[in-house]
């Protein structure tokens, strides 16, 4: 299983929207706590949503993704 922390613009249905995602798999909670803080900066003014999501593609079952 794979995390990522992503970040997903709020945009006009039909527009292009930024997204970015990290993975944050080996890291602490302490870690990916820093690393949220410093993705919510580097998206200020950008109206988005972030979430955890905990990928299991790899073990064919459905992924996990939570609002953060």
């Amino acid at each position: 299983m794979r995390t990522y922390l992503e970040a997903l613009e709020i945009v006009a249905f039909g527009q292009d929207a930024e997204f970015v995602r990290l993975d944050v798999t080996s890291k602490t909670e302490a870690e990916r706590a820093a690393i949220l803080v410093a993705l919510k900066d580097v998206m200020t003014g950008i109206t988005c949503t972030f979430s955890r999501h905990d990928c299991r593609h790899d073990t064919y079952q459905l992924c996990a993704v939570e609002e953060v």
